[in-house]
């Protein structure tokens, strides 16, 4: 998760396409992403969660997600790290350590 900075803060804390930007950055640099699709319990602890419809803060951070994927970034500048930096030596390091 420090590879690529984290959740993108810009998604909210709300729903939206977090968990789908950071799986895909993570798998860009090279982390296996196993799925617990009916092998784990998931717990939402929002009640509101079900009952909302497509909002307009829904739909922006669908755009956003969108956008990020055209880019193909592996690090978000809006993560743990407030900092832009390029992917090169991120993916560079992280393969570095995972190797050895």
């Amino acid at each position: 998760m420090i590879a690529v900075n984290g959740f993108d803060e810009r998604h909210g804390v709300q729903w939206g396409a977090e968990d789908s930007d950071v799986e895909r950055r993570l798998k860009k640099i090279g982390v296996r992403v196993k799925s617990l699709r009916f092998a784990a319990t998931m717990i939402h602890f929002d009640g509101q969660y079900f009952k909302r419809g497509p909002s307009e803060d829904a739909r922006e951070r669908w755009k956003l997600y969108q956008q990020a994927e055209k880019e193909n970034r592996t690090w978000t500048p809006d993560g743990l790290i407030k900092q832009d930096r390029p992917d090169t030596s991120i993916t560079r390091s992280y393969r570095k350590n995972v190797d050895h």
